[in-house]
């Protein structure tokens, strides 16, 4: 049986361009379709600074590279890569396949409307791959940040391969200005998407490693209406866990043999709406997005291979308003899937989640605080600690289950709609509604 944690809590009414280089190429590189670079030779490098005579090089940010020799070696780096599309996009493709693979992908933008791509394909007994993308916005009351990475290590054969990964996606969105401005607009608007996809197989006693941390941050000032992370996205990268459509979403995969899976994985989201005008409305977090991380480690049964999985995931999210003010949060936090660990032995998964919610119109809020944590390790130890808290209300809760065997489960009910008359409708907000009963429902449901 799968082991699962759960918590909720209802409040109120009831979340650059490279610069080119020169060395003489031992193979030429060679122009493939779609504007991809194709290199073949003993040692391949692509990015900003060719190491000398001996390497085959590009400054090409979408290449495909294949080393000849037994020992050769695939380097490629994309640095502040000169948008692609537009001025607001970047975009970066490497495909290696050799005895020893090196990537990375760098990519920053400060723009209001900002997409970054990231795509890594390392076949070979050694791969190494760095991933950065950061998006900042700032002074404007409109922005929208989408980064997408996509890794995969492995494949190759032989007694043992090494896949290691490094990957951080972080979006800041600030409007700016100070509590009492509402900027050129009565409405500022800040939505995050972040997606991290990775497939890392290893042969024989070799290993994978994964760390990823994906935060955002937005601050709003001013306007008389704020909505941060309230408009849905289209992708769901982590099926196996709750949330259709999540603003920070990772889908981890790591197949070994008799070696060592390890998974480090963080995930944040930090969200400020603040604003002096009467009758405000903020609304924060809309109820299928939020924070998924979908894990699955296995290594062969019987063997002497075992997993390792550390999550750790947290939301914050505060407004603050004039009395009056219509306030909504939201947003399900969850991890990490119902196979997450199979094969081997004295596998070990944690999973650490929290969420703080504050409004200033405390009761008179509506606010809704989900943490969702499922493990099925049956050969290893799995362990819940989840912390959730709306305004002066809390509840947490630690459980450690061996062989994951058991049900561990804590829930509150969901928030109710507000009840009393006085309905009131923004012009051009997207919700309405009147005085909330003031009332809190907090419940905290322990069981085996």
């Amino acid at each position: 049986m799968t082991a699962v944690g759960a918590m909720a809590l209802a409040g109120a009414g009831s979340a650059a361009k490279p610069q080119g280089v020169s060395a003489t190429p031992r193979i030429a590189s060679t122009h493939l379709a779609a504007g991809v670079i194709r290199q073949i030779g003993a040692r391949n490098y692509a990015g900003p600074n060719c190491p000398g005579v001996g390497w085959n090089c590009t400054t090409a940010t979408r290449v495909l590279q294949v080393a000849t020799d037994d020992g050769g070696q695939n380097v490629a780096q994309c640095t502040d890569a000169t948008p692609i599309s537009t001025p607001d996009t970047q975009m970066c493709t490497i495909s290696q396949t050799g005895a020893s693979n090196t990537a990375r992908c760098i990519e920053h933008l400060n723009a209001p409307v900002a997409t970054q791509t990231c795509g890594i394909t390392q076949t070979g007994a050694r791969n190494k791959a760095v991933v950065e993308q950061m998006i900042v916005s700032t002074h404007t009351s409109a922005a929208t940040g989408n980064q997408i990475a996509t890794v995969t290590q492995g494949g190759a054969g032989g007694a043992a391969s090494l896949n290691d990964l490094q990957l951080s996606q972080s979006v800041q969105q600030n409007t700016g200005g100070n509590d009492d401005d509402s900027t050129s607009s009565d409405l500022q608007t800040q939505d995050a998407f972040q997606t991290a996809t990775v497939v890392q197989t290893a042969s024989g006693s070799g290993k994978n490693t994964s760390s990823i941390d994906q935060s955002e941050r937005q601050h709003a000032h001013g306007a008389p209406m704020q909505e941060q992370n309230f408009t849905s996205g289209s992708t769901d990268c982590a099926p196996a866990v709750s949330g259709s459509a999540p603003n920070v979403c990772a889908n981890v995969a790591q197949h070994a043999v008799n070696g060592t899976n390890t998974s480090n994985l963080k995930q944040s989201i930090d969200e400020k709406a603040k604003s002096n005008d009467q009758g405000a409305s903020q609304l924060q977090g809309q109820s299928g997005g939020g924070i998924n991380g979908q894990i699955h480690q296995d290594t062969s049964f019987g063997g002497s291979g075992s997993s390792t999985s550390n999550a750790n995931q947290s939301k914050h999210q505060e407004a603050s308003a004039p009395a009056g003010a219509f306030q909504e949060q939201t947003d399900p936090v969850s991890c990490c899937g119902f196979a997450s660990q199979l094969g081997g032995s004295n596998n070990k998964e944690t999973i650490h989640q929290s969420g703080d919610l504050n409004a200033s119109e405390g009761l008179g809020a509506f606010q809704s605080l989900e943490l969702f944590g499922t493990s099925n390790s049956p050969l290893g130890t799995c362990t819940f600690d989840q912390h959730a808290k709306i305004n002066i209300d809390s509840a947490s809760q630690t459980a450690s289950v061996t062989s994951c065997l058991s049900r561990h489960w804590a829930a509150a009910p969901r928030p109710r709609r507000r009840t009393s008359a006085n309905t009131q409708t923004r012009e051009q907000g997207r919700r309405s509604a009147g005085p909330a009963a003031h009332q809190r429902q907090l419940a905290l449901d322990l069981g085996r």
